[in-house]
């Protein structure tokens, strides 16, 4: 990614550039910076959150989220920052505690010449920096790691500069017997690279699984994948990719091919992904899709239409239609 600032860059790995670029600026003075962003999301799918399929359709919150960024530069190339994000309900009164999660919450140092350190609870970057070209969908449809593998929380992560498009970087998440069923503290790294050159981005990584004991799993092998992508110009995007997942389904395993596209024909987007999932076996083999529409109404207000078929005998084709407005 070519930002001016690696700040910037950062927010887009973590997942928070859209909501960065509505950031509202509540103080800006002698180096010191507080933004407040978030956005509040509904819509109507014709399913529950848990794609049951006999659930019904169902008015929802989408992810609604409100948080804070701050930073502090300390000298003309070393910036101090901190990011704190919180989930709520949207589409309901909440008498509970007005927060469904604490979603986000990380501090660090970043310079333009020596990279960024980060520590606490943020977004798998396996996930953001390796399988970012398929992580499009609002709610559902990818089929590669979320964001929430062997992450958020407990993690410290280091991103090199960027070096004429390469970018590199390793995190570890350090799970401990305090408060887990496990023996003793164990701790589990995720590491990749990307290179980004006239429209084309190459990424490739790897994330170790959580420990045996929480994860439930027979398997401890380490997941592994890779995408290309290419801009053929402002308005037409391609991408493909594999994610090997060697741990799902109680260490049978499944590797995750994926093909997809974005067309931008100026306020109105449509995205369409195609994934291949495999399994030693043969008997979990499937075919999903997924597609969306979206429209910008307004640099503050989109509107979405997805569509997910995952080809799974217990749930129906997932449809989902709402609007958000962004702070």
């Amino acid at each position: 990614m070519k930002k001016t600032l690696l700040a910037t860059a950062i927010a887009g790995a973590m997942g928070l550039s859209a909501a960065a670029a509505q950031a509202a600026t509540v103080y800006d003075q002698d180096g010191t910076r507080l933004d407040l962003n978030g956005r509040i999301a509904v819509g109507v799918s014709n399913t529950d959150a848990d794609a049951t399929k006999d659930s019904g359709s169902e008015f929802r919150d989408i992810y609604s989220r409100l948080s804070l960024s701050g930073s502090n530069q300390i000298s003309q190339d070393l910036r101090a920052f901190g990011y704190v994000e919180w989930r709520f309900t949207g589409d309901e009164r909440d008498t509970d505690s007005g927060f469904s999660e604490v979603r986000n919450s990380y501090i660090g140092v970043e310079s333009q010449q020596f990279g960024t350190v980060m520590a606490g609870n943020f977004n798998s970057l396996y996930n953001s920096r390796v399988l970012t070209a398929f992580d499009y969908y609002i709610d559902r449809g990818s089929e590669v790691t979320g964001g929430g593998f062997n992450a958020r929380g407990d993690s410290i992560a280091y991103l090199t500069p960027n070096l004429e498009g390469f970018q590199a970087f390793v995190a570890a998440k350090h799970y401990t017997q305090n408060d887990t069923a496990l023996d003793g503290s164990k701790v589990r790294t995720q590491g990749g690279v990307s290179y980004d050159v006239a429209g084309l981005t190459l990424t490739a990584g790897w994330s170790e699984v959580e420990p045996l004991e929480l994860s439930g799993n027979d398997s401890d092998k380490t997941r592994f994948g890779g995408t290309a992508s290419y801009a053929f110009n402002d308005m037409v995007s391609a991408r493909i990719g594999i994610d090997n997942q060697r741990d799902a389904f109680d260490g049978e395993g499944q590797e995750v091919y994926g093909l997809g596209t974005t067309v931008s024909l100026g306020e109105l987007t449509f995205a369409a992904d195609y994934f291949r999932v495999e399994t030693p076996s043969g008997e979990r083999n499937r075919n999903a899709y997924a597609a969306g529409a979206y429209y910008q109404v307004s640099s503050n207000m989109d509107t979405f239409v997805e569509i997910n078929e995952a080809d799974q005998r217990t749930e129906d084709t997932y449809v989902l239609a709402g609007a958000r407005y962004f702070f």
